[in-house]
């Protein structure tokens, strides 16, 4: 995480540096606040990064993403905008060893995340290759249905149906490529941050707690751009 935050810092500094140099290569007329708005539909694939918690190191498994968002133009290469993402099936399976006991954790999140964003564009939209950087801040709304956990030779109880609402936030970068005079597609990549999860499981009386203190993600995602 700290390795992207350092390349879309570097990359926005390098955009801003060559714009302040490079005035005769700017756009023909400069963007006022509101000037335009885009609407942008997107999905792509989620790989969930190891998740930290009760059963260690536990594999989240991946998800698709579908997305919806609206943006508008602060000013001539920035845009804000607010950003709706689901990812439907991130599924775990893990196993911890307690005492003479081999437990193994099956479990299904689901997330859904709201995010005000921000980006800047490193070079003019009216050229036909744009590469930007990206960052979000939000809510992410974990749900995890029903899952298990077994006691391997013997019994098993379940987990509870849960929701909780965290605090979110994303960093990333990408590319759009103008394929339209009002419409563009774009390839990206972001990390994804959704907080900690905590959950438990009662077998023959006994609790046992599934916590997760951190789900995160690598998000690659596709895009289409539309200005209005």
């Amino acid at each position: 995480m700290k390795k992207l935050l350092v390349t879309v810092c570097a990359a926005a500094a390098f955009a801003f540096n060559a714009n302040a140099g490079g005035e005769a290569n700017s756009r023909s007329s400069s963007v006022a606040p509101f000037d335009n708005f885009y609407a942008v539909v997107s999905g792509g694939y989620s790989k969930s990064m190891n998740l930290k918690g009760d059963f260690g190191k536990e594999d989240m498994g991946n998800s698709a993403i579908i997305g919806l968002g609206v943006k508008t133009d602060i000013c001539e290469n920035m845009k804000a905008g607010l950003n709706f993402e689901y990812r439907p099936s991130y599924k775990v399976k893990a196993t911890k060893t307690e005492g003479s006991d081999t437990l193994i954790n099956k479990d299904k999140y689901e997330i859904s995340n709201l995010m005000l964003t921000g980006s800047y564009d490193i070079t003019a939209l009216d050229t036909f290759f744009t590469p930007y950087v990206e960052v979000g801040v939000g809510a992410a709304r974990v749900k995890s249905p029903k899952g298990s956990v077994t006691i391997v030779g013997g019994s098993s109880g379940q987990t509870s149906n849960k929701t909780k609402t965290n605090f979110a936030y994303n960093a990333g970068l990408g590319a759009k490529f103008k394929i339209a005079d009002n419409m563009n597609f774009g390839l990206g990549y972001k990390y994804s941050n959704f907080g900690k999860f905590e959950n438990k499981a009662t077998i023959s009386s006994t609790k046992f707690n599934i916590n997760a203190k951190r789900l995160h993600s690598n998000d690659f995602l596709a895009s289409l751009e539309y200005k209005f």
